[in-house]
């Protein structure tokens, strides 16, 4: 009996490199909440594939792999959205803990099957991680002619240009996504991850945002090497921004309800 070979195909590729590897893996046995992390980390994803088959939606071609210290998740070309969340998802689960990641998204004939992988957009993608990417960011790559459907425009608001020009996953911006993501808590906030930001998002406290600057604040006062000195004041500037964005929409919310809340009081008096 032959297996049959899927299409050699456009796919959407992201590669993901988890950064400091090495090190994290010689401190498993004295931290073993790490290796807890990634197997949480990746078997979400892998659920996330396999609750779409079950249910038989357009996520049902998202594809994952593992080696080593890279993560590749590649899915039809038109379901950028799938790729878009499942990495910001991941980068943002990681940065909490203090781990970053780095990688490329980029499009282009690829096999994706049953951990088998090869192909030009895989390769496109790797490139990207490790030759343009530098800092701790999953960029978008430049030359690709993405597709994205009318109704599936919403992975344009999780984007950001950086000052070189380049897209990137803006991982303080997914609701919901810091901590366990669960789209019915999402739901039940009225979330709307068209267009709202995480720091707009009741799913999003505060407290995550102080969490992840204790790690960038512990690296950067410890690092010795000059280049993962950038990558962390880089990831600082993109952290200190969501900070402030989040005071700012938090005030704003806080004096609407205020002004609502007046005018409740003034219709209840009459």
């Amino acid at each position: 009996m032959t297996n049959k070979i899927p299409k050699y195909q456009d796919r959407v590729v992201a590669f993901i490199d988890i950064l400091g590897f090495g090190k994290l893996v010689t401190s498993l046995e004295s931290k073993p909440e790490i290796p807890q992390l990634l197997f949480f980390c990746l078997n979400e994803i892998k659920s996330y594939k396999v609750n779409s088959e079950i249910e038989n939606t357009a996520t049902s071609k998202l594809e994952v792999s593992c080696f080593s210290d890279s993560i590749v998740m590649s899915a039809n070309e038109y379901d950028l959205s799938d790729i878009i969340w499942a990495c910001g998802w991941l980068q943002i689960q990681l940065l909490t803990n203090g781990i970053l990641t780095r990688g490329g998204i980029s499009k282009g004939k690829t096999i994706h099957s049953n951990d088998i992988l090869y192909g030009e957009g895989m390769l496109k993608a790797y490139k990207l991680e490790s030759k343009v990417a530098v800092y701790p960011r999953i960029i978008l790559d430049p030359h690709s002619n993405f597709q994205v459907s009318k109704d599936d425009a919403f992975p344009v608001s999780f984007l950001k240009e950086d000052s070189d020009g380049l897209y990137y996953i803006d991982p303080f911006s997914f609701p919901g996504t810091i901590g366990h993501y669960c789209p019915a808590v999402c739901e039940s906030f009225g979330c709307n991850t068209a267009h709202e930001s995480v720091s707009e998002s009741p799913c999003m406290s505060q407290g995550s945002l102080d969490e992840i600057n204790q790690h960038i604040e512990k690296a950067i006062s410890n690092v010795k090497n000059a280049g993962h000195l950038a990558k962390w004041t880089w990831l600082k500037l993109k952290h200190d921004t969501a900070q402030k964005e989040y005071w700012k929409n938090k005030k704003k919310s806080s004096k609407k309800h205020k002004n609502k809340r007046l005018r409740l009081t003034i219709r209840s008096s009459r």
